[in-house]
């Protein structure tokens, strides 16, 4: 049974009554509570809207959607000026390609960067080894070296590798952390692997992928049951 046949009330008259707590969604063809109107991707639903209103001038939804537009794009979060973001390279919700293009100008060849979720790390591979990967962004340790490559694993998931070396105590051989190398790690991963800053600017990161996930929808603390709770509604005989 629809609410105008319980109140009594026609749809328009619940329309004017209800305005402030129902939006027009064309997207649907029907009216949405606020809390689900107003939620998910609103810069895509905005866009969306404004798209419906240029094509559709003679709707006669056409003012009802202008209202839906505006409570959208109010909705829409400041864009985050970009010297205030901070995130890890590695982050799983930055596209691949801006890794890969990234560490490809880097190394001075194309490499690859794929995240599996299944085991929550990424498979890197490149079209070839060179000096630069070998012996430019390469720490060497005692039993091995850390290629550019190792330490872009490294990077993508935050940590730096365990580098040890053998010194002489009490006549024996023992295993201790080599903190040249690990500092020299530290110096690749932490400082060259962070860089791509600059690329996920020039992406605009931080005016759509950003705002939508940092979005705080407004919700009406309400269940869809008593959404009306506050709308005294009567009724006729």
């Amino acid at each position: 049974m629809s609410l105008s046949a319980i109140s009594g009330i026609t749809a328009e008259e619940l329309k004017t009554e209800l305005h402030d707590r129902i939006f027009y969604n064309p997207m649907q063809t029907c009216y949405q509570l606020s809390d689900i109107f107003i939620s998910g991707n609103v810069i895509e639903k905005a866009e969306y809207m404004e798209r419906y209103i240029r094509q559709n001038p003679n709707s006669s939804k056409i003012e009802e959607c202008k209202i839906s537009l505006k409570v959208l794009q109010d909705a829409i979060p400041a864009t985050i000026p970009f010297e205030q973001l901070s995130f890890n390279f590695g982050e799983r919700w930055v596209n691949e390609e801006i890794y890969q293009n990234y560490v490809s100008e880097i190394f001075e060849t194309k490499v690859c960067i794929s995240y599996k979720a299944g085991v929550d790390g990424f498979l890197i591979t490149t079209d070839e080894i060179n000096l630069i990967i070998t012996e430019k962004y390469a720490v060497k340790g005692e039993s091995r070296t850390y290629n550019g490559i190792h330490l872009l694993h490294h990077a993508l998931i935050n940590t730096v590798p365990t580098i040890t070396k053998t010194i002489k105590h009490n006549d024996e051989e023992i295993k201790v952390p080599d903190t040249e190398a690990i500092q020299l790690a530290l110096m690749y991963v932490s400082i060259i692997f962070f860089c791509p800053n600059i690329h996920i600017c020039k992406h605009e990161f931080e005016k759509n992928t950003l705002n939508i996930r940092l979005c705080k929808v407004k919700f009406e603390k309400t269940t869809q049951t008593y959404a009306y709770a506050n709308v005294k509604l009567k009724k006729r005989p």
